[in-house]
């Protein structure tokens, strides 16, 4: 863990209620006190399809769909 990262996750909006099933989008903001130290990469595809950097954790489990279950990838795997 580095002191000098922070990582401010918020929700895109001002609602404060949602259901199952619903998209949520959210706000990412990165920033570090080390300068030019770190880097993101911004690539959201390489030559295989959607690259599985993400990772989606909901609680309550129960009752929660995975939008992305049963995705392989692309060119048709």
């Amino acid at each position: 863990m580095d002191r000098n990262v922070t990582v401010q996750l918020s929700i895109a909006s001002d609602r404060t209620e949602f259901h199952i099933g619903e998209t949520i989008s959210l706000h990412l903001a990165f920033s570090s006190a080390a300068k030019n130290r770190y880097q993101i990469n911004m690539a959201q595809y390489d030559r295989s399809g959607r690259m599985n950097y993400e990772q989606f954790n909901l609680s309550p489990s129960g009752g929660a769909v995975d939008p992305l279950a049963g995705h392989l990838g692309g060119m048709g795997v």
